[in-house]
């Protein structure tokens, strides 16, 4: 935000245009990535954060699709927040 306000303060509208949409695919494609590994991840990321789960196959499996589910939310959640702050 510090940036943000220097730029409004000093910058024309074209320039910061500029710095929102770099900010913004920057954002999305760093998201975009960790929400990529952690989709095809997550068996593995259930083993560390819910790591009694390894015990009941049944149990992993649905927990792993479930997040595969879920996941997304974050990419979209933040993007959302990113866009409420300018």
């Amino acid at each position: 935000m510090p940036v943000l306000s220097e730029y409004s303060t000093q910058r024309s509208r074209e320039e910061i245009r500029a710095l929102l949409n770099a900010t913004a695919g920057s954002l999305t494609a760093v998201l975009a990535l960790i929400t990529a590994v952690a989709m095809l991840c997550a068996p593995w990321l259930i083993w560390v954060f819910a790591p009694g789960f390894g015990s009941e196959p049944e149990k992993l499996s649905l927990t792993a699709d479930m997040l595969r589910l879920t996941f997304p939310y974050l990419l979209l959640i933040s993007l959302t927040a990113f866009r409420a702050a300018c």
